[in-house]
């Protein structure tokens, strides 16, 4: 367990990699505090710190904020070292367009009266009070990606001038005339040839489905940065636009002065488009993230003398992140002629040794979701006596966590340069893409990931007495016993293996 966030006295963090659910709007916070070590026994589930934020209640006068924070290429200096333009955008410095705007208000609450007598409105002053804040987030930046594709020569098989750094030709194998050595140990291989050239394969060589797949290949758009490897030969424009709403609202009552109620709810959703190589559905670096958060809290202080105080609370978290990449359920591995055995699902990343990859996914993810809610329940009475303040309570969470990756559905490819090199001197021989044009593969990988939806919860009493025994001496004396269930799968779709364990059917 890590650091532990609390909004308002409700937990809020999400099941999953332990991260924030929601982060609450500057001009909504009324204050916050970061617990790094030596936690108060009502902290628990956490070896790290604690971020405790409260937000603002409305009072009986009206108060409220507008602002925007701006960050714009136009104001940043431009870096000594850069005097090229961008080839794509003309420009020296990268793109930056940051827009943080919102507002806040807060106040009495003031309602419609309905039915005769009495004032027309109900006037919250002294008793019920709102605080809304809402903002908008947007950002867009763009960076200058460079890598390498094959050269034209090479898209058709002519490997004749595909060279090392050095400037030799690099020689290109034959997997189909592999055979053992005649005359020692290992296997040998022929140098391909079409029609006695050296170095080129034959068009009736290419393999069909690499042929299809390379329509998806881009072509280069760059002078490389050597001339002889062709290497980084081609550029493109990434792009990461990012758009956020966020929404909180509080509402405070009264019932006495020895009773009060509060409610509050915050939101963001939070939309990513990541946009890599401009190569669409085979944009390697491509995703849509959609995350939707929230965060509700109900709280209830009741005091019941001047030095014993109760307080209750019950919240929920909730989040809902959904990605794809932009090929998913396009049925591509039936487009480009893949066998029918390959699931349709995704573009199948293409990996070829040396070149830009091509396919579905960050790290094979063709899409998924994440969907995580945690409801707790905390109350803790204070009770103040001569120099010894104590708290006591009880902590009662319940965790939902939903979710799967589909990594490599549609299966994950390797085209490396083992299988064109010289098997007795491999050093300086073989090309992982002309390994892709004969439709060698050296490797892959097909992922089945069902979806999983785990459920634990955990039971937490505390007591804590700060004593303060002098001016300058006070001891913090906290004890807490938490109960945590391990995480149960619903339909039973996973399991743990011990192999410590001994059967008691077999005894082994």
């Amino acid at each position: 367990m890590a650091t532990r966030s609390y909004l308002t006295g409700g937990a809020n963090t999400v099941p999953v990699h332990n991260e924030l659910s929601v982060v609450p709007m500057l001009d909504t916070v009324e204050e916050f505090k970061v617990l790094t070590n030596s936690l108060p026994a009502e902290y628990g589930q956490s070896n790290g710190g604690v971020i405790s934020i409260v937000t603002r209640a409305g009072t009986n006068e009206f108060h409220g904020s507008l602002y925007e924070f701006v960050r714009n290429d136009v104001f940043d200096a431009r870096n000594a070292f850069l005097t090229q333009r961008d080839p794509i955008t003309g420009r020296i410095k990268p793109v930056l367009r940051y827009n943080q705007y919102g507002g806040t208000l807060g106040g009495p609450v003031y309602l419609p009266r309905f039915g005769e007598g009495g004032p027309a409105f109900y006037s919250g002053k002294d008793k019920t009070f709102f605080y809304f804040g809402y903002e908008l987030w947007k950002f867009r930046t763009a960076n200058i990606n460079r890598s390498t594709v094959p050269t034209l020569a090479e898209r058709s098989g002519d490997f004749r001038n595909t060279r090392s750094g050095t400037g030799q030709v690099i020689p290109i194998y034959d997997p189909a005339t592999s055979r053992p050595n005649p005359s020692g140990s290992g296997f040998v291989r022929d140098q391909i040839q079409c029609n006695g050239v050296l170095n080129v394969i034959c068009p009736e060589r290419i393999d069909p489905l690499a042929r299809r797949v390379l329509q998806y290949i881009p072509l280069p758009n760059v002078a490389p940065n050597n001339p002889f490897t062709n290497t980084d030969n081609y550029l493109s424009l990434q792009s990461f636009p990012i758009d956020q709403d966020s929404t909180s609202i509080r509402i405070d009552h009264n019932f006495s002065e020895a009773d009060k109620l509060f409610l509050r709810y915050t939101g963001s959703r939070n939309l990513r488009l990541f946009k890599a190589w401009g190569l669409g559905p085979a944009d390697t670096d491509a995703r849509d993230d959609n995350r939707d958060n929230h965060n509700w809290v109900i709280g209830e202080t009741h005091i019941f003398s001047p030095n014993v105080i109760n307080e209750f609370r019950a919240s929920a978290t909730r989040q809902s992140l959904d990605f794809v990449h932009p090929s998913f359920g396009s049925d591509f591995p039936s487009l480009l002629g893949f066998p029918e055995i390959i699931p349709a699902d995704a573009f199948p990343p293409i990996n070829i040794e040396g070149l830009l990859s091509i396919g579905s996914g960050r790290g094979g993810f063709a899409g998924g979701f994440r969907k995580g809610t945690t409801i707790q329940f905390t109350d803790a009475l204070t009770w103040i006596r001569g120099n010894h303040s104590i708290k006591m309570g009880t902590d009662q969470r319940w965790i939902r966590n939903n979710f799967t990756n589909r990594t490599n559905p549609s299966g994950a490819f390797n085209f490396t340069t083992g299988l064109t090199t010289n098997p007795q001197r491999p050093a300086g021989t073989g090309s992982g893409f002309a390994t892709f044009l004969f439709g060698e593969v050296g490797g892959g990988s097909l992922g089945v990931r069902p979806q999983f939806a785990f459920h634990s919860w955990s039971n937490g009493s505390y007591v804590q007495d700060d004593w303060k025994i002098s001016r300058r001496l006070t001891l913090n004396l906290g004890l807490r016993y938490d109960l945590a269930s391990g995480p149960v799968e619903k339909h039973n779709r996973s399991s743990n293996f011990d192999p410590f364990k001994v059967n008691s059917e077999t005894g082994l």
